[in-house]
């Protein structure tokens, strides 16, 4: 069903209209902001993926077809659309022919199953699913079918890079069918409000299935120009894109911010360290997201003297661990750029200008003059001062007033005047008169023994330092005495000796850490458990110890 008032939580009129007097919100969706930068950039290469390539101008040509044909299934503007497709030029062709169409991209991704994707469905009543032929080894379209067969909101399915089940219809023939001139003239006439929703992304929360953030299509836009305009994105930037290009990061960083900007996208198909240094080296990429794990990886390849990374500007980096970002940056020979992102809105970052105490030590600043920042007491709307921890809260220009159809819950995660609560705990550090923020860990990750808060990220943070862990997560398990301990989960590095609880004693009393902070049990595992969205699962790592501790019990009698 087609989002109503009612199902978005507006801004309030005296917010919109500073922010269209600011210039943060143009009159334009996102859709109409590709066709501006396609008039000006028409025979620059827009994307790639492996051999598949589209200039601007073919780009958007195929948006419009694809939107035409869509409309031609009798879809209506409003109709929610789930993407289960992977980082491929049709799945960029598909997300602005979409938007062009007035429907709503729901930001699911391909390795999402029934208990996810059924949950879209019902909540948003979706309309249309896209589906790759064939996706690492799964059966989409045979899926696609199971779920048309268990919500009758789903009018159609669309199969992308082969053939569907009876009833589907296949990307390709659709538009074959559509003629380009005629499509493009028939676009020019419809009217999608800028300041409607334009596409839905999913909520990293930790708990449950994802709630909707509802983007609006002003909003949108602005945030990935913010992004563009504060790295100097233009025609000479080709940024990487290898985690799903449907992750807010994917699509705000990539996808938005990289093609509103005249740069050049180039697709890996997996955020794997063969896939992303193929790619570096032959599309000559400048911008891209590099995360711990992978960073280490490269860092101990054999064949580390053989990748290329000459033409890289710059590599975003979350979260910001300072030991680990200088090593990469000198890995890299190129700056490890702080990002923490929200799918709900809120940015921060630190440019190459800025001292490197914010750079290396913290998230950085917000991305936008028009962004408000408060640390709050958890639970509270109470400030905290400057040097204490604090759930950081955000409002802005870009930053939702309140999720999709989630009345209850937004009376919690907004505070009265519209700050959100991002459940994230974060300290401000007053730098060369410039406030900065560092990510001090989740409100749900602290640990209380027997009293003592401890947070799991100033662990995590030390902890990886250790050489021979290449990820750590830290979580209380449950203690009869002092109701939590803390439990250390450990990935290790290639060839690295797992740790002992003495091990990581000695690293962390070095640090001058208070005792009772230390770890009392390491556990080492091959991966950690995910949420729908990647992040690590802190519940899911709790659940573990704490069987295993039930575990042991009963075998000791």
């Amino acid at each position: 069903s087609t989002p109503s008032a009612d199902d978005v939580v507006p801004y309030p009129d005296e917010f919109a209209r500073r922010y269209r007097e600011a210039g943060y919100w143009r009159a334009l969706t996102l859709a109409e902001e590709l066709r501006e930068t396609a008039e000006r950039f028409a025979e620059h290469e827009a994307v790639s993926s492996g051999t598949a390539r589209l200039t601007y101008r073919e780009l958007d040509r195929a948006a419009d077809r694809f939107a035409v044909a869509l409309r031609r299934l009798g879809l209506r503007p409003g109709d929610p659309v789930i993407f289960q497709l992977g980082n491929e030029v049709g799945t960029v062709v598909a997300y602005f022919g979409v938007l062009r169409a007035g429907l709503v991209p729901i930001c699911s991704l391909a390795q999402h199953r029934a208990r996810e994707i059924g949950y879209l469905i019902r909540h948003t009543g979706a309309r249309l699913h896209l589906v790759e032929h064939r996706f690492r080894g799964h059966d989409l379209p045979g899926f696609a079918a199971e779920m048309a067969a268990e919500h009758p909101s789903i009018q159609a399915v669309v199969v992308f890079g082969g053939p569907g089940m009876e009833g589907q219809h296949r990307y390709e023939e659709l538009v074959e069918a559509v003629d380009a001139d005629e499509a493009a003239a028939t676009v020019r006439t419809w009217r999608i409000a800028p300041e409607s929703v334009g596409v839905f992304q999913l909520s990293g929360g930790t708990t449950g299935v994802p709630k909707l953030i509802p983007r609006l299509h002003c909003e949108y836009a602005y945030n990935a120009r913010a992004w563009a305009e504060t790295w100097g994105f233009g025609p000479g930037t080709v940024g990487l894109q290898a985690t799903p290009i449907m992750h807010n990061a994917g699509i705000t960083c990539a996808v938005n911010a990289v093609l509103l900007s005249g740069g050049r996208l180039a697709l890996a198909p997996r955020a794997r360290l063969e896939d992303m240094t193929r790619v570096i080296a032959e599309e000559g990429v400048t911008d891209t997201l590099m995360g711990a794990g992978l960073a280490t990886e490269i860092s101990e390849h054999p064949g580390l003297a053989d990748m290329e990374f000459g033409s890289v500007r710059r590599m975003f980096f979350a979260p910001s661990i300072p030991s680990i970002a200088r090593q990469a940056e000198e890995l890299f020979g190129c700056p490890m750029v702080p990002l923490y992102g929200t799918g709900e809105g809120i940015f921060l970052t630190a440019d190459e200008s800025e001292p490197e105490a914010a750079r290396h030590g913290t998230c950085g600043r917000p991305l936008s003059p028009g962004d408000e920042v408060r640390l709050l007491r958890p639970g509270t709307e109470e400030e905290v001062p400057v040097g204490e921890i604090g759930e950081l809260t955000a409002r802005g220009p870009y930053t939702i007033r309140g999720y999709y159809r989630a009345a209850e819950r937004n009376r919690t995660a907004f505070t009265s005047d519209g700050f959100y609560r991002t459940g994230d705990l974060a300290r401000a550090h007053l730098i060369d008169g410039t406030l900065y923020y560092s990510h001090e860990g989740r409100i749900t990750d602290n640990i209380s023994r027997g009293g003592e808060k401890i947070h799991a990220d100033e662990l995590e943070a030390l902890l990886v330092e250790h050489p021979a862990v290449a990820e750590v997560a830290v979580v209380g398990m449950p203690d009869r005495i002092l109701g939590e301990r803390v439990c250390a989960f450990v990935v290790l590095s290639a060839g690295g000796t797992a740790p002992t609880v003495a091990d990581f004693a000695e690293l962390l009393l070095a640090k001058g850490l208070a005792k009772f902070k230390l770890p009392e049990r390491v556990e080492v595992v091959q991966d950690f458990p995910r949420t729908d969205v990647g992040k690590v699962s802190k519940k899911g790592l709790r659940e573990l110890i704490a069987r295993r501790l039930q575990e042991e019990q009963a075998q000791t009698g």
